[in-house]
């Protein structure tokens, strides 16, 4: 597999991790990019402080959610890109943007992650090389407590 091979297999790679958490709450410094009058919508620029560094990720709620158990799922993007290219908010393509329809449908909570920026100035997830500048479930642990 050449280098191009594998960099395009991890720009389109995605983890899901789903969890379930009660309500919707305690998502706070947005910057909203297309909110509905019900409180659903696209949340975009909220951000965390995690491990001494300030982390950003954007987040998609449905409308209509009635349980008090909400499914949550991290849509964590390839080394290289954004958050944003994952929601269409960039301006690229984004192929991805499909999982809120999917959201909307099933009712689950999407939530989108900014990978830290690594040695070559590039966003991206610690995958165990020397050089990784941060951790990834720590951010996720921070975004579920929240």
């Amino acid at each position: 597999m050449n280098a191009n091979t594998y960099m395009k297999w991890e720009f389109e790679l995605l983890i899901l991790v789903i969890l379930l958490i009660p309500g919707t709450s305690g998502c706070s410094g947005s910057s909203s990019s297309v909110v509905n009058s019900d409180g659903s919508g696209l949340f975009t620029n909220n951000t965390l402080v995690v491990e001494k560094v300030t982390r950003t990720y954007d987040y998609y709620v449905p409308g209509d959610l009635s349980s008090s158990l909400t499914p949550l799922v991290f849509l964590l993007h390839g080394g290289g890109s954004k958050a944003g290219d994952l929601t269409g908010e960039s301006g690229f393509k984004a192929p991805y943007k499909i999982w809120m329809d999917i959201a909307d449908a099933e009712k689950f909570i999407l939530v989108y992650p900014q990978g830290s920026i690594n040695p070559l100035n590039a966003p991206g997830w610690n995958d165990c090389r020397a050089d990784a500048t941060s951790n990834p479930l720590s951010m996720m642990s921070a975004l579920l407590t929240r």
